[in-house]
């Protein structure tokens, strides 16, 4: 009896073990992505001499590559600068939501972006003025906004005009980089408008001098993927509004224009955040563009700033002049 239970015991033993195996040799190998890389080509100049007379000569040039092995199209994003034909530095240039290709090469016309043949980004007033036939591959657009007043004899505040259904005009659109100037602290209202645009946009956003509340806003939005911070050395920032972007888990990249020596914000709070986002690229920039000095300021720009920043006295100047 004992013989056959331990041979009953044996079998049973070496079938889970043969299954065991089974099952193991069943999971698929982990494949590794194939190395694979984007060549992006672009207009270049160079000085040539030609009948007797220095010219510029263009030509198409590899600007940069990029390692691609593990990009998603629809979800990774390219910086694609205007190369300047007088030689001075890069200026501005628009975002690229990859679609999947080897190769990439671009041009600017009228202050548009081409890419491949086709017209894919432009700043939104440039883009409204085309038929609709031209905006069938636009894949990016630029929008800017200030809560500066026009003049001192207007203080209405800029309104923020665009509707979700004017972006019906750009069928293909999956990217929108929003820049806000905030002056005033209104542009709290732009940010609730965004709210209605379809929730498949990637969002990039550059903001200029935001407050806490903005930062808490910024939150709403989860296809958040890129952010500059701009701010004055008088920053309506603080570490805990800051410190708020540790939500932002789809967060890619995170631009800081601020001058730690003196801003509000601290190096370590800045620590603490990129333990908080190890998935974030988060970059300090020199401020220098940010931080005007008071002399170089117009007029308009000193007043509104300096002095109509100040709750009390925009109060009294809207009840004494508009």
């Amino acid at each position: 009896m004992k013989s056959v239970l331990k041979s009953a015991l044996i079998l049973g033993l070496t079938v889970a073990v043969t299954s065991c195996r089974e099952e193991v040799n069943s999971i698929p190998p982990q494949v590794e992505p194939q190395p694979r890389e984007l060549v992006v080509v672009s207009d270049a100049y160079m000085l040539g001499h030609n009948n007797g007379e220095w010219s510029r000569i263009k030509y198409k040039d590899v600007i940069f590559t990029r390692d691609i092995s593990n990009w998603v199209p629809g979800e990774e994003v390219i910086y694609l600068p205007e190369i300047p034909e007088d030689f001075t530095d890069v200026n501005y240039g628009f975002y690229y939501p990859w679609q999947g290709e080897d190769s990439i090469c671009y041009w600017y016309e009228g202050g548009l972006l081409w890419v491949n043949g086709k017209m894919v980004a432009g700043y939104y007033f440039d883009l409204m003025k085309l038929e609709n036939k031209a905006l069938e591959n636009v894949l990016s657009v630029c929008i800017g906004y200030s809560d500066l007043p026009a003049s001192l004899d207007d203080f209405s505040i800029p309104s923020f005009t665009i509707t979700p259904e004017e972006l019906t005009r750009f069928p293909k659109l999956s990217l929108l980089e929003i820049g806000i100037r905030d002056e005033m602290g209104y542009t709290h209202r732009v940010l609730d408008s965004i709210k209605s645009f379809p929730q498949d946009l990637l969002l990039y956003f550059n903001y200029y001098n935001p407050t806490n509340n903005n930062i808490k806003q910024l939150l709403d939005f989860p296809n958040l993927r890129w952010l500059t911070i701009s701010e004055e050395i008088s920053g309506k920032m603080t570490n805990a509004g800051l410190m708020q972007l540790r939500h932002a888990n789809k967060l890619k990249r995170l631009t800081l224009c601020i001058d730690t020596t003196i801003s509000r914000i601290k190096p370590k709070t800045i620590a603490k955040l990129r333990k908080k986002l190890p998935n974030c690229k988060i970059n300090i920039q020199s401020p220098s563009v940010i931080n005007v000095p008071p002399e170089k300021l117009s007029l308009r720009e000193w007043f509104f700033q300096r002095v109509l920043s100040n709750p009390l006295l925009r109060q009294i100047y809207i009840a004494l002049f508009t």
